[in-house]
């Protein structure tokens, strides 16, 4: 989690949270309401827009992360808007000996999964998730496309501009993982900083046999939040919607 320790204070620059609570929210909102869900857990809740999101939206909400700086971020943020969300210190894997409660809807978005490079952590988290749920629950898993990245060996993604503070991807593949290096740059004071983190990829065959295993049922897949089809070959992000049976 070093690298999240070093560029917590630059996330909220990072992603236009704005544009994705825009683009988001009618997609959570519609899929909350038509399973019935009533409290929702984000554990990887980073800065906390999600959480901010889902609470606005009316739900009740709790958010996890493994990062104590993300998450003194996601405090301020929330406390800038007066309101009150509990949050609580987590690594993913270990969720059902931190939480006792259980919850109608567990997410995990941000293309947080890949940062395990244990096949037994994968197991492992989801099936901490299948245990926190209540019956009928619902699984959302949010990912790049792996298989698309590996294909095509894409280098340069641009991330963001935002005033005078430009931030893009450069990728470096390694067998078992790909290193993602965000490059931050300062125009107005001609400095730049790099940070770098490492992701291991699951492919969709993989995410999709590991999430059915445990339990849950697919019951639906989108390659982004405006309900497209996802193409293994053109999709830049996997989302996953399961169910607990």
């Amino acid at each position: 989690m070093e690298f999240y320790q070093e560029f917590a204070h630059l996330y909220n620059s990072l992603v236009s949270f704005e544009n994705r609570v825009k683009n988001e929210a009618s997609f959570f909102d519609d899929l909350f309401k038509e399973n019935e869900v009533r409290t929702i857990l984000d554990c990887a809740c980073g800065t906390g827009h999600h959480i901010i999101m889902f609470k606005q939206l009316g739900y009740e909400v709790m958010g996890s992360d493994a990062s104590p700086a993300m998450l003194e971020v996601a405090a301020k943020n929330i406390k800038k808007i007066n309101l009150k969300i509990k949050l609580k210190e987590c690594d993913f894997r270990e969720l059902y000996r931190v939480f006792k409660n259980k919850f109608d809807a567990i997410v995990l978005l941000g293309n947080s999964l890949p940062h395990m490079p244990l096949e037994s952590d994968l197991k492992q988290t989801l099936t901490g998730i299948y245990k926190l749920l209540n019956k009928e629950g619902i699984l959302v898993i949010e990912h790049r496309n792996y298989d698309r990245l590996i294909n095509t060996k894409e280098r340069f993604i641009p991330i963001s501009i935002q005033n005078k503070d430009i931030f893009f991807y450069v990728l470096d593949y390694f067998e078992n993982k790909i290193t993602f290096n965000v490059v931050f740059i300062n125009t107005e004071y001609k400095s730049f900083q790099v940070f770098n983190t490492d992701y291991y990829p699951i492919l969709k065959k993989k995410i999709f046999s590991s999430v059915k295993n445990v339990g849950f049922q697919i019951i639906n897949s989108y390659g982004d939040y405006r309900y497209n089809k996802f193409d293994l070959n053109s999709s830049n992000h996997l989302i996953i919607i399961g169910k607990k049976k």
